[in-house]
């Protein structure tokens, strides 16, 4: 549902993210009316926040970089400008609290790798410097809250990413 609701924002013609829902294979019925409740409280969310004044740029797309001579993808849930400068957000779904990113997220090869791909691309793909990434918490249980969170990918394990890619390289030549 996420994906056709960006998809729709940004002027594609895609079916509208609850009939997207309700076109779920069989075996995923049961969720359908949780999911739709989820879908309604995000979609009202991003209605109501600074979100709103996103312009989607990118759906799911899989971004390809050469670090350190050798080729890395990674697929990205939303690429957004927020003003003036490119942001990288994926979702990540939670039963748990969603007042904060968690600490260790500033620590992961997934965001790693986003902060990577984004310094090195946004610029000659949507002529806009890379501003960060971010990530938007979807509770699963009843309120559904969401929030968005922008924050820093630590310097060190940005740096020790972009390494490991370089030897990672050099391993594989060996």
């Amino acid at each position: 549902a996420l994906m056709h609701h960006y998809l729709r924002a940004a002027g594609q013609k895609v079916i509208e993210p609850a009939e997207a829902l309700r076109r779920s294979p069989a075996r995923f019925a049961q969720y359908v009316p949780q999911a739709l409740a989820i879908y309604e409280n995000y979609a009202r969310s991003r209605r109501d926040s600074d979100s709103r004044q996103w312009k989607v740029l990118d759906v799911e797309r899989e971004y390809e970089v050469t670090l350190g001579g050798r080729l890395y993808t990674q697929r990205v849930d939303l690429t957004v400008s927020e003003g003036q400068s490119v942001v990288f957000y994926d979702h990540k779904t939670t039963a748990g609290k969603i007042d904060k990113v968690p600490a260790e997220w500033k620590m992961s090869g997934q965001f790693s790798g986003y902060q990577a791909i984004g310094k090195h691309l946004a610029e000659s793909l949507f002529g806009l410097p890379f501003s960060g990434v971010g990530v938007n918490l979807v509770q699963t249980v009843p309120p559904y809250e969401t929030r968005s969170h922008r924050f820093e990918v630590a310097p060190a394990v940005e740096a020790a990413f972009v390494q490991s890619a370089k030897q990672t390289d050099a391993d594989i030549e060996r």
